[in-house]
């Protein structure tokens, strides 16, 4: 009984994660290999626990390609490295686009909330696509606005319909934030079980103690 308290108080009391922050902008595809480092810069929450863009393979066929995410501070490429991971993403096939998310657990350090961010990826492989937005027309006009106001999509080369320095696009990308969980009653509760059934274990304990000296 003691050991189930102690595990619903340490379950109570365990970091979790925010739900994610995701903007997505459109459905156009930009050749990561080309193109890269591609990415999003972005104002921070708080710290991450993780970072996703959306990817599909530019060929008739699924893509596994090792990319390297890469997080920096300040917008643009030049910016103090804070981390660095390297997954394989899968693109998937003929142009349909998911979500990849690079895990970021433990990054504690390095991310302060309201300062700017950027998050790049990056690969050999020339059949990766990176999503983002907005839309265009036949014509290269944009059919939308950009989704997000606090960052733009970040790229090697300017990208057709997204101004001056792509600042009128977006990546398709989400984070989820690492907060520290707040006990509900009912976590509370069995808390203080625990430590009520621990204390009159070791009462008993000195008891019997002191009955045999």
């Amino acid at each position: 009984m003691i050991r189930y308290f102690l595990a619903a108080a340490v379950a109570a009391g365990a970091a979790a994660s925010a739900p994610a922050a995701e903007y997505v902008s459109g459905g156009r595809l930009a050749n990561v290999a080309t193109q890269g480092p591609v990415g999003q810069s972005f104002v921070a929450e708080g710290a991450l626990s993780s970072f996703g863009f959306q990817f599909a393979s530019l060929a008739t066929s699924a893509v596994n390609a090792s990319v390297t995410f890469t997080l920096r501070q300040g917008s643009g490429t030049a910016g103090a490295l804070v981390t660095t991971r390297t997954a394989t993403v899968t693109g998937a096939a003929n142009r349909a686009i998911n979500w990849f998310d690079f895990d970021l657990t433990g990054l504690t350090a390095g991310v302060v909330a309201g300062q700017t961010y950027t998050a790049l990826v990056s690969t050999g492989t020339a059949n990766l696509g990176f999503a983002f937005g907005p839309d265009v027309d036949e014509d290269g006009v944009p059919t939308s606005t950009a989704v997000y106001a606090n960052g733009a999509l970040v790229a090697g080369r300017a990208v057709a319909g997204c101004g001056t320095g792509n600042a009128a696009c977006d990546a398709n990308f989400r984070f989820t934030n690492a907060v520290a969980a707040v006990p509900e009653p009912a976590s509370w509760a069995l808390m203080i079980g625990g430590m009520a059934l621990i204390g009159g274990a070791a009462r008993r304990r000195r008891a019997r103690v002191a009955f045999v000296a």
